[in-house]
């Protein structure tokens, strides 16, 4: 995958907030999160499996901050 592509997606995503989560708050999975923003319909099989993986690190980091934040509540 174009790595200038990937930074333009993840950044397009960036700007919407956080990850969109279900009713339980939980961060929908990469697959979801795929055909959310629409992206099955303008990416490749393989250049989704990338994207999905920077799904999975991005929902990480969320998890991470928001533990981190509650820690200094």
């Amino acid at each position: 995958m174009n790595l200038h592509k990937l930074k333009a997606i993840v950044d397009f995503v960036r700007r919407q907030g956080r990850l969109p989560t279900d009713r339980w708050n939980t961060v929908l999975n990469p697959e979801d999160l795929v055909v959310w923003f629409g992206l099955d319909d303008v990416l490749t099989p393989h250049e989704q499996e990338v994207v999905k993986a920077e799904f999975r690190a991005m929902a990480e980091a969320e998890s991470t901050l928001d533990q981190l934040r509650g820690r200094a509540s």
